[in-house]
């Protein structure tokens, strides 16, 4: 089962929205469960249902150890939904300050694995225990962002989060951004395009979204847009995504993002378990002007061991807590890439 958490801490940027009409898309052809994290519950009022005529809920996952059999409700043959609603919001001062609490949802997910091809989770419009649950469970992020003056705003702090999980559970999620209700006519919604492209590079997703009002329709309508409206261009655009995702499943690579201080080297490798531990299959660090050296590499799913070659000297990832013994005396650190 694939993971993949929609996210971002702006609201109204369209992320239930893409939860929902791409969790409906995949179901085509792939069996999906959709989570609906968010106390707002909107992806539960989004898939026609009363949220508080619900009885097991997300809530009952992460605070009452409830299995998803008990709370998975069928929204279509191949599609099951985890309900929310408001009283999910009592799960973030509960669970604050519980040992592995945020790690609940991964658990609960854990039981399912082999009964779904994918899990879509709908995070919360912040960066609290819900979202860092979902972050957890997933090895993808998908990031919707709109054409607007505020797009990009706050998204560092996502990345500090996503780095922090690396750091504390060597897990790598990779971001990949999601352009939402764009309107290729308008110069402002093209300019704002090649900032979200210049800051995401090749974590951006091909597929655009195009702003219809028919995605508001099918909302209040409590259907996906595929079944309200399937001839639009907005419900094309969510299959051209259920596509590009498939697509780059069937590759079977992750990219994972490294990065290290080092400002008085002239010269940075990362080595490890993907390039043999040769160094002439190593991948070279580009240096930034903060004297930071960066790299990313594709990895298919699995455990990692690696370490930086700065300059002759070999260092475990010091933003990295999760190491290994190596066979010399020292310590390989430890990168987990997620199906």
């Amino acid at each position: 089962m694939r993971t993949i958490c929609v996210v971002n801490q702006k609201g109204g940027c369209g992320k239930t929205t893409t939860a929902v009409n791409l969790a409906a898309a995949l179901s085509k052809s792939r069996r999906v469960l959709l989570i609906d994290l968010d106390p707002q519950a909107h992806a539960t009022l989004g898939l026609g249902l009363d949220p508080e005529a619900v009885e097991t809920t997300a809530y009952d996952l992460l605070c009452r150890g409830a299995a998803v059999s008990q709370a998975r409700l069928t929204v279509a043959p191949s599609l099951h939904l985890v309900a929310s609603q408001l009283f999910l919001a009592a799960a973030e001062p509960e669970l604050s300050g519980r040992q592995g609490a945020e790690g609940r949802l991964r658990e609960a997910l854990s039981g399912v694995r082999a009964e779904y091809d994918y899990a879509l989770i709908d995070c919360p419009p912040n960066l609290g225990i819900l979202t860092f649950n979902a972050l957890r469970a997933a090895g993808r992020a998908l990031v919707p962002v709109e054409p607007s003056a505020y797009s990009l705003h706050g998204l560092g702090k996502l990345r500090e989060t996503v780095e922090l999980v690396r750091r504390n559970f060597g897990q790598q999620i990779e971001l990949r951004a999601l352009v939402s209700n764009y309107d290729q006519r308008t110069r402002f919604a093209r300019d704002i395009l090649a900032r979200v492209e210049a800051h995401f590079g090749e974590g951006m997703l091909r597929t655009r979204i195009r702003s219809s009002v028919k995605v508001r329709e099918a909302a209040l309508a409590g259907v996906p847009l595929s079944a309200y409206a399937p001839e639009s261009p907005a419900a094309d655009d969510y299959a051209a995504l259920a596509r590009e995702l498939l697509g780059s499943e069937r590759q079977g690579a992750r990219l994972a993002s490294f990065f290290i201080e080092a400002p008085a080297a002239e010269r940075v490798r990362l080595v490890g378990d993907f390039c043999g531990w040769r160094l002439d299959t190593a991948v070279e660090m580009a240096r930034t002007q903060a004297g930071h050296w960066r790299a990313e590499a594709k990895l298919p799913p699995g455990s990692y061991h690696y370490k930086f070659l700065v300059d002759n000297a070999w260092q475990p990832d010091p933003h990295n807590r999760c190491r290994e013994a190596d066979p010399f005396g020292g310590a390989n650190s430890l990168l987990v890439v997620e199906e």
